[in-house]
């Protein structure tokens, strides 16, 4: 039975290692591991975070290092002349000599006077002949003499263009036995001038008659009689167109009679010009 035993020991195989000791080590090295972990995620939490870590665990702040100033740039000699320059070459230059030109002596010497050129194959000149021009006579033209231009007289009226004008009367019944001054006055715009006094002076004659009073020499018509036997006369009868106050409108015209039956009637009108 003890050898029994015994062999059956022998055959028996040993026994393996507690597995308590392997687990301790694998929970050590999982354990680290997750510290590990644990702090890199703290590190890195307090850098991306910095208000995360408590005030009495953050280190001290290192004071700034005052910079010190930059000091320019050390000016870097540039070697412009790589070799030294060379003055330029010296040129000899042609000074002039200044000759003593001895003054002139007493005697002036004569400059001869150059001759001009004879002229060749001239052609002497002979004088031209001009002839007197004939004067041609130039006829006169002949025709009717112009009338010069009427001077403007200071008063506004004036004797109207053709006046005065000599008929045979014809405003009354009394035929060859009458003679008289007669007419019309108009204003700027040829209308009839009523209410003015036409004024006659001359053979023992003082006479006003009122413009409008006599409408068969027109609607603006004056008269005046002279006498019932037609006659001569030059400077003797005077009319003047004046206003109802007596101050003249126009110049003093003299006007002519005619000891005709034809021209008994002296028509003399008056318009406005200004």
């Amino acid at each position: 039975m003890e050898d029994l035993s015994m062999e059956t020991m022998e055959a028996e195989p040993q026994p393996a290692r507690p597995r308590a000791s392997f687990n301790l080590f694998n929970l050590l090295a999982v354990l680290f591991l997750a510290l590990s972990c644990l702090s890199a995620l703290c590190i890195g939490t307090a850098l991306v975070v910095p208000g995360v870590v408590p005030e009495a665990f953050r280190p001290p702040t290192v004071p700034a290092i005052a910079l010190l100033p930059t000091l320019p740039p050390k000016p870097t000699s540039t070697n412009t002349a790589i070799a030294p320059t060379l003055p330029p070459e010296w040129t000899a230059t042609n000074t002039p000599t200044i000759t003593n030109t001895p003054p002139p002596s007493g005697t002036p010497t004569e400059t001869p006077t150059p001759t001009p050129p004879t002229p060749i194959n001239t052609i002497p000149h002979t004088p031209t002949h001009t002839p007197t021009p004939t004067r041609t006579r130039v006829p006169t033209a002949t025709g009717p003499t112009p009338t010069p231009t009427r001077t403007r007289s200071p008063f506004a009226y004036t004797p109207q263009n053709g006046s005065p004008t000599f008929l045979a009367n014809f405003a009354n019944t009394a035929g060859c036995k009458w003679q008289g001054i007669a007419g019309q006055v108009f204003d700027l715009s040829g209308r009839p001038q009523i209410g003015l006094l036409a004024h006659l002076e001359g053979g023992g004659l003082t006479l006003d008659a009122l413009t409008g009073s006599k409408p068969e020499y027109g609607q603006s018509g004056y008269e005046f009689f002279l006498t019932d036997t037609p006659r001569d006369t030059t400077n003797e009868f005077r009319v003047q167109l004046r206003n109802t106050a007596g101050a003249p409108l126009s110049d003093v015209i003299t006007v002519p009679t005619f000891a005709s039956c034809v021209r008994n009637l002296t028509l003399l009108n008056f318009v406005q010009n200004h």
